[in-house]
């Protein structure tokens, strides 16, 4: 499996994480442009990572945004009680990943490596590194890398990979 993974991931080395989206608490992130439309000026990567498993951003050896940070209120919700949260109206995942994607210099993949049980680890310009970490036993989708020209799917779950 790590080998697969290596040769999928591959390429990625070169492009710019550009932008990200949610679903639930699946994050979709986007690599190099693919497009732009015009209405909200929204960025659709060459490529495309849906991660549905743990994952973290670490900079400068610190933790800088991560998985269950959805769970965390944005400033604007930080006051509420647990009761009222709701993470679909703000959360500091999604507040931070916006400070990756729009307010800073983009972070540029150098490097992957993986491992034999679905996590990789990508290497990025700025002292970053995103790490993806399956914590599940049974037959789940862990992420999926989605190549926009193509539209092939490489997907990761418990039992092995598929394409």
């Amino acid at each position: 499996m790590k080998a697969q993974i290596e040769q999928r991931l591959q390429a990625l080395i070169g492009l710019k994480l550009t932008n990200n989206a949610g679903a639930a608490n699946m994050e979709m992130l986007h690599f190099g442009i693919h497009s732009v439309k015009e209405k909200n000026g929204f960025i659709t990567g060459h490529y495309r990572l849906h991660v549905q498993c743990p994952w973290r951003i670490i900079q400068a050896g610190k933790i800088f945004v991560a998985y269950f940070d959805l769970y965390e209120p944005d400033e604007a919700q930080k006051d509420l009680s647990y009761e009222e949260f709701d993470y679909c109206k703000g959360n500091v995942r999604d507040e931070k990943m916006h400070l990756l994607t729009k307010e800073r210099p983009h972070l540029k993949v150098e490097r992957v490596e993986a491992d034999n049980l679905g996590g990789f680890t990508l290497y990025c310009t700025q002292d970053a590194r995103l790490e993806v970490i399956p914590m599940h036993s049974s037959k789940v989708e862990y992420w999926r890398l989605i190549a926009q020209d193509s539209k092939s799917h490489f997907v990761v779950e418990a039992e092995g990979v598929r394409a």
